[in-house]
């Protein structure tokens, strides 16, 4: 907490779900998929690259989720993103004039969601990846 902020108990607090970096888990699926055929081979070389392909793929996942956060308290919402530095996005409640739901068809199978949130400005604040989108967006909308 900064000097001079005020406690606000937290309404909710989450981090994208670990589906939402399919793509990633994917590519690792596909080099240890290769990383197996390579040992397989006696390839030993190509299972070490393929080895450490998953573990690029999957400490990155790791690494981006951690990095992303985010925290709904009484007055307002917080987004907290970075990889080399840290940005914090903070919108009042009081400025919310609309909330949106947007889910793919991956993302249904999944169970997650991106919400959209419209201010009164007309700027829109993204919170993806957030397993049941539909409870955050009641939760919003019940301290609007």
């Amino acid at each position: 907490m900064k000097h001079g902020e005020t406690f606000e108990p937290l309404v909710w607090h989450g981090h994208p779900d670990w589906s939402e970096y399919i793509f990633l888990w994917f590519f690792s699926i596909v080099f240890a998929v290769r990383a197996g055929f390579a040992l397989r081979m006696g390839q030993r070389s190509s299972t070490l690259i393929f080895s450490l392909g998953v573990a690029l793929f999957v400490g990155m996942a790791l690494f981006l989720r951690q990095r992303t956060s985010y925290r709904v308290t009484r007055r307002e919402v917080y987004k907290s993103k970075g990889v080399l530095g840290s940005t914090n996005h903070i919108l009042p409640l009081s400025e919310i004039v609309e909330i949106d739901i947007q889910q793919g068809p991956l993302d249904r199978v999944f169970g997650i969601g991106t919400l959209f949130l419209k201010n009164k400005a007309g700027k829109v604040e993204r919170l993806n990846g957030i397993k049941d989108p539909e409870v955050l967006d009641r939760k919003i909308k019940a301290l609007l």
